[in-house]
């Protein structure tokens, strides 16, 4: 596959039309239209179908831009991984992160950073990770977001779903008529996704200890205090805590990778950024629910 053709089924699925990808591309639309005709050829079915409301993208034509997308991230990764052993890796970086991110994904795999670079030295912040960035006070933040600031640098990681957890042993309570007031323990926000889902999943259950902190829930969840809604790499990554009532995980959020404009061309921070976004692309499965990636 000529890989032009990608930039040309993405700008399409973008903006809805060929003459909307011509403008984004700064080519004629005909141009878009001739490209798109030809893969379409190639590859022997319809990615698009053209209706009077624009171009709307198929299930085939979705699928290949999603295994597109992780290709062109891991020979991005390569090409990063590369021009990273010609330059001089060394010094301080700071990356801001919510805990959830770090204490579960990040730390457990800082050693496959430090084994490449071990001249990096790495600072980790927790807390309001934009804000740190925006100040001044880190290199990098993960943040999940589907609304992401146009004054940083970003790019999306992975997919984080949810799902509601509890202990097997507060489940079977329940269950046995031995916890009849089974409780929900989460945000009070009546708007928050923890609480939506409370309502459309688990009716039954009065809202109990009231959590904003994620890894607050994940200790009253492990300490049988009730039901409640985790990102899944919290919960699935936790031997004390197993799906409750049957739902299935929904979606929590995009995480993003955020930066500086300064940052750009610096080595160690491009080298902590790729260490991330290879990260997150091994674990993706994990992020969305799936079983766990073997190391």
């Amino acid at each position: 596959m000529d890989w032009d053709d990608f930039k040309f089924v993405q700008a399409v699925a973008q903006t809805g039309s060929v003459r909307g990808a011509g403008e984004l591309l700064k080519v004629h639309g005909s141009t878009v239209a001739r490209r798109l005709d030809q893969l379409e050829r190639r590859v022997g079915t319809r990615l698009f179908a053209r209706t009077a409301r624009g171009m709307q993208i198929t299930a085939a034509g979705a699928q290949i831009i999603e295994l597109l997308d992780r290709v062109a991230a891991e020979l991005d990764q390569v090409e990063r991984s590369l021009k990273a052993r010609n330059a001089q890796v060394t010094g301080p970086v700071a990356l801001a992160t919510p805990p959830g991110l770090a204490g579960e994904l990040v730390i457990p795999h800082l050693r496959e950073l430090y084994r490449e670079h071990p001249d990096i030295e790495l600072a980790l912040w927790s807390g309001p990770a934009l804000e740190r960035l925006q100040q001044g006070q880190a290199d990098l933040a993960l943040w999940m977001t589907d609304d992401p600031p146009e004054d940083l640098i970003g790019r999306p990681l992975a997919t984080v779903m949810g799902c509601a957890y509890a202990t097997a042993e507060y489940l079977r309570a329940l269950e046995d008529g031995g916890a009849a007031e089974g409780r929900w323990v989460g945000s009070a926000d009546p708007s928050s996704l923890s609480a939506r889902v409370r309502v459309r999943h688990f009716p039954d259950l009065t809202l109990g200890l009231r959590l904003e902190d994620v890894m607050l829930v994940v200790q009253a969840l492990e300490a049988g205090l009730g039901i409640g809604l985790l990102p899944c790499h919290l919960g699935e990554g936790n031997p004390r805590l197993v799906r409750a009532g049957g739902m299935r995980p929904i979606r929590v959020g995009e995480v993003w990778l955020f930066s500086r404009p300064e940052a750009r061309g610096v080595p160690r921070i491009q080298a902590v950024s790729g260490f991330l976004q290879d990260l997150f692309v091994r674990h993706r499965q994990l992020l969305e629910g799936e079983q766990q990636v073997q190391e």
